[in-house]
């Protein structure tokens, strides 16, 4: 049974002025068995795409998408900028169309020479997709988990890193992706890509790794489920949101 849609907001602040100064999100820090309360700055939000660490698998997987109908991008990895006001971490999401689908993707936020890490979902318009894949990131919001690591604490078993998701339907709760941090770019490889598109500081910056394979290609589904693992020092961040599709609720 899926569970009713829950509309709690956000816990964010300063979306009046998204790429402001005054914008920031609340997050608990976790460490050990403590949790203490950390607020981050969001300035600017990128979605990275064709992340994979073997980029000839990424060429190969760019000419199949072709043969559909998706644009080839320039070069790859891919950075799309997309609107820091679609940045949420609430329980629900809504969407124009009903073709949309999440992706489990590390998170990185970046605070001076800090960088912290959580998981979270570059939900996407997959129609739009069809015609601009920078134009379908800009459709959906961009959901990430109210908990986040000090990136100091994984990055010596950054690889041990496994992400997975699970979509619940009405065909029940099963497994849509299930990865190793191996499959993407590593962390300081993600940050370059940026840096090469842009000049603006990464100060406040929020990014999104990019994602690991699914199990039998896109689903639709009302409900996702996020997973981040970090078997060496036995923790998961987890999170849940739920996709209300905005047409459903319209007269025909």
């Amino acid at each position: 049974m899926i569970p009713p849609l829950r509309t709690d907001p956000a816990k964010r602040e300063g979306t009046e002025n998204y790429l402001g100064e005054s914008d920031s999100m609340k997050f608990n820090l976790l460490k050990g068995n403590t949790s203490q309360a950390l607020e981050l700055p969001i300035k600017r939000l990128y979605c990275i795409g064709y992340a994979g660490r073997n980029q000839a698998k990424v060429r190969e997987h760019i000419e199949e998408l072709a043969k559909i109908g998706v644009p080839a991008p320039p070069r790859t990895p891919t950075v799309y900028p997309v609107s820091t006001c679609l940045l949420t971490a609430g329980p629900a999401v809504t969407s124009q169309g009903k073709e949309t689908s999440g992706e489990v993707e590390f998170v990185l936020f970046l605070e001076g020479n800090k960088i912290y890490v959580s998981v979270g979902s570059d939900h996407t318009d997959r129609e739009l997709e069809k015609s601009s894949i920078a134009k379908s990131k800009q459709m959906c919001a961009k959901t990430v988990a109210e908990q986040v690591w000090d990136f100091d604490e994984v990055k010596d078993h950054w690889d041990s890193l496994i992400l997975r998701s699970w979509v619940t339907d009405g065909e029940g709760k099963r497994l849509y992706q299930d990865g190793a941090a191996t499959a993407l770019l590593p962390v300081a490889d993600l940050l370059q890509a940026v840096k090469r598109e842009t000049d603006a500081s990464l100060d406040g910056a929020v990014i999104y790794s990019g994602t690991v394979p699914t199990h039998g290609g896109f689903v639709f589904a009302p409900v996702w489920d996020l997973e981040l693992e970090d078997p060496v020092r036995k923790r998961k961040i987890t999170h849940r949101y739920q996709v209300q599709v905005l047409e459903q609720e319209m007269k025909a």
